[in-house]
């Protein structure tokens, strides 16, 4: 494998971005005006936290050694408290911070793509749907899920580390990119999926994957990965006890409604409608499981067999399909955790959605360099297609208000 040295962004891309940032500002304007959703979740999380309502000593030890309301995300507590230094319990700062955290991670997205892959439409795809897709306005808009977009940033902000490790061999970035992971699963516990992403970042790069090398380097991942994983379920059950699913459904049951979750997901990320805060789970109450969820097996595993078929054709076709895969699976609800009566949530795909807008961003990158034809009209497919996600997600952020 010979490293890129030079993985600096040329002015023309950087023009892109600063558009793609723009139309996303854009996209969330109303955000600003929203205020506390006071009884679901942001009254326990904001107003009646005792733990960011000061930044003494004493206080931050306490968000660092005690779980909170089932949790242990001490820097998102920490990130809370200093809002609330700044403005006290106005809303609108929150907000700022949770819309300023939006965009640096499109930002991110964008660089991580660039550089992984050095193709800029695929990078410019990519982070335009992630910036203003309508999926993502549960995370941006909901005060609570500061969790989510803290963890996002350090989150590809180690990936990017762990390329630039790869691609420039500076060993520098290796411990960078791990100082980032800790961070990461310090702001949110799903996080821990970054572990095994950096295989797929090895593979897409063509690495020795059993190389001894390769196999060391995600020890210590692994290892904060198992940590962290442990703390979850000890702050779950400090709240929910050693029960912690709201809803008792066998294993088979629960495959049935991942695989459910796991397609609608994809679906929801390509054409965002009919969202909701609360997707709870079917009525089963006569022990019959609706017929449709009987279905939804065969388009995953269609997917598994085309991500197998990619794998020696196309390692960007198989990253894409392979980072979807392993940032969705643990927010499947195959197991307890995450607890809840709900059998997926739009918060859940913010990372994993990068997987999906990258297959959206090839094949579009495909058309434009081997179908001449087709450039022009698939030019104003993207142009109204992007209308139109601005335009739910500008009424979404609305809804949340």
């Amino acid at each position: 494998m010979n490293p890129i040295k030079n993985i600096n962004i040329k002015k023309n891309n950087l023009l892109w971005l600063l558009g793609i940032l723009v139309l996303t500002f854009i996209a969330y304007f109303p955000v600003f005006q929203n205020n506390f959703l006071s009884t679901w979740d942001d009254n326990r999380y904001v107003l009646e936290n005792p733990l960011i309502k000061s930044l003494s000593f004493q206080n931050i030890i306490n968000i660092f050694t005690q779980y909170y309301d089932g949790h242990y995300h001490p820097l998102t507590q920490l990130s809370l408290a200093i809002d609330y230094q700044i403005a006290g319990l106005e809303p609108w700062i929150f907000h700022f911070t949770n819309f300023l955290l939006h965009l640096i991670n499109t930002a991110l997205v964008f660089y991580f793509i660039y550089i992984l892959f050095k193709k800029p439409v695929i990078a410019i795809i990519t982070a335009l749907l992630f910036g203003i897709n309508p999926m993502q306005v549960e995370s941006v808009a909901w005060i609570t899920e500061r969790k989510n977009l803290l963890f996002a940033i350090f989150f590809f902000g180690s990936l990017i580390s762990y390329v630039k490790y790869i691609k420039l061999e500076k060993r520098k970035y290796y411990y960078i990119s791990l100082l980032l992971f800790l961070l990461s699963v310090l702001s949110k516990v799903m996080a821990i999926s970054l572990s095994v992403t950096i295989i797929a970042i090895d593979f897409a790069l063509n690495r020795k994957l059993l190389s001894k090398k390769v196999i060391i380097e995600k020890i210590p991942f692994f290892l904060l990965a198992i940590i962290f994983g442990i703390f979850a379920i000890f702050a779950q059950k400090s709240t929910w006890g050693e029960e912690l699913s709201q809803n008792y459904y066998t294993f088979f049951e629960r495959l049935l409604f991942a695989s459910y979750a796991f397609i609608h997901y994809i679906l929801k990320l390509i054409i965002p409608v009919n969202l909701s805060g609360y997707y709870p789970y079917p009525d089963i109450s006569n022990n019959s499981i609706p017929f449709q969820y009987w279905l939804y097996p065969i388009p995953v595993i269609s997917i598994i067999l085309a991500f197998i078929y990619s794998l020696k054709r196309s390692r960007i076709l198989s990253f894409a399909m392979l980072f979807y895969i392993i940032n969705i699976f643990l927010l499947l609800k195959l197991f307890e955790v995450p607890a809840g009566d709900y059998i997926m949530a739009d918060r859940y795909s913010y990372i994993a959605s990068v997987g999906v807008f990258i297959l959206i961003g090839i094949g579009f990158n495909y058309i434009i360099n081997n179908k001449q034809q087709l450039k022009k009209i698939l030019q104003i497919i993207l142009i109204v297609y992007v209308l139109f996600l601005c335009l739910q997600t500008f009424n979404r952020t609305i809804i949340w208000r």
